[in-house]
């Protein structure tokens, strides 16, 4: 009989069994004792997330329909981060042009922002025929919501620009599933091809792979599905083409990954849990009023019976007929409880069903610590995170909702602003050589200096007041001390554009006064105006009346509500 034969074993420079090493994202990791045995990934950033990043977006996409913390919190991210409406602030850096041209001055800046922001929002901002997206279905400002939102669920967003004859400029925005970013024909990642992005020779994206359908859509594509068509990043003179937003965490990094990743086991953790909790209470629920008898029936029967009134007693006769068809059902059925059966129990005995204990803060306390830790996964505070403010005070919830603005606005810098300059930039370049905005002659090319020719900022969402009064008094006392600007107060507290708020205080006093709305000053000696006035106190960069100073000191030595 010949010796049985044992498998082949791959050993390591030490004579020991090769371990095979665990994926780098444990959300694709099986639950078990087993992972205790797999020594961690250390691969490049492309390595360590390419093999797992189909699994990691189908993975989140599933937790963001299915659960309600994270589902609101990609609606907290997007009207945090974008808000109801994105608007252009264009600022030519007028100082470097005014070096190379002395007639590109500040006038000149002034005059040619006005002109290329009132052209820009005519043509991003049309919501009936959409001129800003290939599609014709949102506005500029969606399109800037779902960058926000493809970043949140995906942690990357694509689109192209196209060039269409229709509208006010030829220039569109085409949004792609990010899905649709992959190798063609299934070819492997490479030194120079990484999951659909063509790689130069310093590791620059010079081309894209795109499918032209999802590759598993099921309606119906067909070979459309596996055909690619290769876009070039830039145009030959500069003009972009591609447009494809992501965080790199690390170097050589190409594609993606969400932030919601890392909180993915806490999220399946929670909500797991909430199911075992409610599915307890169901159980209590269904067997809350139950009838239970240690006694046979001939007993039960004798106390139940009905005396007569001769001395005799009597079985009521319903109560037969209940119990003879409780007893026909009981043997020809069997009861359910979310696919794991119950039978039916002989008189005498009972059914006792044991609710969840209480240990170790199992419960509100334990599903609290769970979403504490997946608020800071996503980066924002743990009361935003459920809505729930009502164990905070004005100053925790002050404190942090500094913290989550400042996320917020890194999030709004590196996403939708890039994206939205992207897009005037390539809107710009059709306004400059269309004769759209005021140029002198001869004035330098567009492409000579595109980043000065396009400098903007972008307002989008406020930040919100908590208290109105002590807040806006701060601004006040910002503005007066210049350490601020109305611009920025008016983009942060309410996302307004400053000139707007001017000019329409302007027309609403014009006719206040007239419709002589307006209250006649009384005449006062001047006399008086000098003995009355506050004095006017000195402050580094400007002056602060004593009025606005002692308010502002009355409202900061008040204890916080």
């Amino acid at each position: 009989m010949t010796p049985p034969t044992t498998a082949p074993m791959i050993l390591d420079t030490a004579g020991q069994p090769l371990r095979r090493k665990a994926g780098a994202w444990t959300a694709t990791r099986p639950s078990g004792a087993e992972l205790m045995r797999l020594p961690p990934s250390l691969s490049s950033a492309d390595g360590d997330l390419l093999g797992d990043k189909r699994e990691l977006d189908a993975r989140v996409r599933e937790n963001i329909r299915n659960d309600g913390y994270l589902a609101g919190a990609r609606r907290v991210h997007v009207d945090n981060v974008v808000g109801h409406q994105f608007r252009l602030n264009a600022r030519p850096n007028w100082r470097l042009l005014r070096r190379i041209d002395p007639r590109l001055d500040e006038t000149w800046a002034e005059e040619f922002a006005e002109v290329a922001e009132e052209r820009f929002t005519d043509w991003a901002e049309d919501d009936t025929n959409c001129w800003a997206d290939a599609q014709r279905v949102q506005s500029f400002t969606q399109q800037v919501r779902l960058v926000a939102s493809q970043l949140f669920e995906a942690g990357e967003f694509l689109a192209t620009a196209e060039w269409l004859g229709r509208g006010p400029y030829r220039t569109a925005i085409q949004t792609i599933d990010p899905d649709r970013l992959c190798n063609p024909m299934g070819v492997t990642d490479g030194p120079s091809l990484r999951r659909g992005v063509v790689l130069g020779p310093r590791g620059e994206p010079v081309a894209y792979h795109v499918r032209v359908a999802h590759p598993d859509d099921r309606l119906g594509f067909g070979v459309d599905s596996y055909r690619t068509k290769t876009i070039r990043r830039f145009k030959r003179w500069g003009r972009l083409q591609v447009l494809h937003l992501f965080d790199r965490e690390r170097a050589d990094q190409n594609r993606g990954v969400s932030r919601v990743v890392a909180g993915l086991r806490g999220m399946e953790a929670t909500r797991h849990y909430s199911d075992l909790v409610l599915q307890n209470m169901a159980v209590n629920a269904m067997y809350a009023a139950t009838l239970e008898s240690d006694l046979d029936r001939g007993a039960a029967m004798e106390l139940i019976g009905v005396e007569n009134p001769d001395g005799t007693r009597e079985e009521v006769n319903y109560y037969d007929w209940m119990m003879d068809q409780i007893a026909v059902y009981a043997d020809h059925s069997t009861l359910r409880l979310d696919g794991a059966k119950i039978p039916y129990l002989p008189i005498g005995t009972k059914l006792k069903l044991n609710a969840a204990r209480n240990n170790g803060g199992i419960g509100e306390n334990f599903e609290r610590s769970l979403t504490r830790r997946l608020a800071a996964a996503i980066g924002v505070s743990h009361e935003r995170f459920i809505r729930d403010w009502s164990e905070t005070n004005y100053s925790s919830a002050r404190a942090s909702g500094l913290e989550d603005w400042k996320f917020f606005l890194a999030c709004r810098r590196f996403g939708p602003t890039r994206f939205a300059s992207m897009v005037y930039r390539l809107v710009l370049e059709e306004m400059w050589y269309r004769g759209d905005v005021p140029l002198p002659r001869a004035a330098p090319d567009f492409w000579s200096h595109p980043a000065a020719y396009a400098g903007c900022t972008w307002r989008g969402a406020g930040r919100g007041q908590i208290d109105p009064v002590k807040e806006t008094g701060a601004a006040v006392m910002r503005m007066e001390s210049d350490l601020s600007t109305l611009e920025r107060e008016s983009a942060e507290i309410a996302g307004e554009d400053w000139r707007e708020i001017q000019d329409q205080r302007a027309r609403e006093r014009r006719r206040a006064e007239s419709l002589g709305l307006l209250p006649e000053a009384a005449p006062a000696d001047p006399a008086d105006q000098r003995a009355t006035a506050k004095p006017r106190i000195r402050v580094r960069g400007g002056e602060l009346s004593a009025r606005l100073m002692d308010e502002l000191v009355t409202q900061a030595a008040e204890p916080a509500a």
